[in-house]
């Protein structure tokens, strides 16, 4: 059984707990860095994680709301999150942020694996950043400022934009499995 690679982590992740707004590009939204609210807490010997993701299209065509929960782990200078989306599919995703270093926690950049879910349901890949979140901010103001966000916006931070931008010229963006 896996859990005991999360078990007594919050040593080692303490510094990181608090909200954070994560972002990074997937073939459902195309064009945009998709921002969402994560909260990472002490429970019970484990530091969980919940991800709220919510995209709306300009005519409201298309609604995508997610919530996800699932448990970090410090590994190899590396912080791991594992979760599962509370929906009838149940995908589960994967993050694997890199600290520069163990005192920076006001930007985390790394990867994430997960499903898409539109144009149909396909294993994809991408750079991810969070950015943490202000405790002055209140929580609607947090979740207000999720959604899928154009590349070209003021709404996002510089740092931010030019990490995915830089990603996107690489050409490392995001990747797909195709076929399936």
């Amino acid at each position: 059984v896996m859990t005991n690679i999360f078990r007594d982590q919050s040593r080692d992740l303490r510094r990181y707990l608090g909200f954070y707004h994560g972002h990074f590009c997937t073939p459902s939204w195309e064009g945009k860095a998709l921002r969402s609210l994560i909260w990472i807490r002490e429970q019970d010997g484990y530091v969980v994680g919940h991800t709220y993701e919510v995209a709306i299209t300009p005519d409201g065509s298309i609604r995508q709301r997610t919530r996800y929960s699932g448990l970090m782990s410090w590994r190899g200078n590396r912080i791991y999150l594992i979760e599962n989306a509370f929906s009838d599919d149940g995908f589960i995703s994967e993050t694997i942020l890199f600290p520069a270093h163990r005192q920076q926690v006001q930007y985390l950049r790394g990867m994430t694996i997960g499903v898409a879910t539109r144009p149909r349901l396909s294993p994809y890949s991408s750079p991810t950043i969070w950015k943490r979140i202000s405790e002055t901010v209140s929580a609607r103001e947090a979740i207000s400022a999720c959604g899928a966000i154009p590349l070209s916006s003021s709404k996002l931070d510089p740092i931010i934009t030019k990490f995915l931008a830089s990603s996107q010229e690489k050409g490392d963006t995001f990747a797909t499995i195709h076929g399936l």
